[in-house]
């Protein structure tokens, strides 16, 4: 009975060992739609520029549950049409 038992013990941690080995490591992707050029650059740039050092620190720090943050950056170029382009991309 006791190693029955045991046998049993050893196969679920076999099991979740070898979930946790194969467990999918996809990243996060994030999209961003910043004014990076055109008449509202002064603003696009520096949020740009945060969000990437937010994810590079997130990245860092052994991402979001293990998984990585990978940050994909649209330009509108301060024009509406553009910024509802660049979301319809990003979706």
């Amino acid at each position: 009975m006791k190693r029955m038992i045991f046998a049993v013990c050893m196969c679920v941690m076999v099991c979740f060992a070898a979930s946790t080995i194969y467990a999918a490591t996809d990243a996060y992707h994030v999209g961003c739609v910043f004014s990076i050029t055109g008449k509202a650059s002064w603003l696009g740039e520096p949020e740009r520029n945060t969000a990437q050092m937010i994810v590079k620190e997130i990245n860092d720090a052994g991402g979001i549950n293990g998984h990585k943050l990978v940050l994909h950056i649209e330009d509108d170029q301060g024009d509406n049409t553009r910024a509802v382009n660049a979301v319809k991309k990003l979706i």
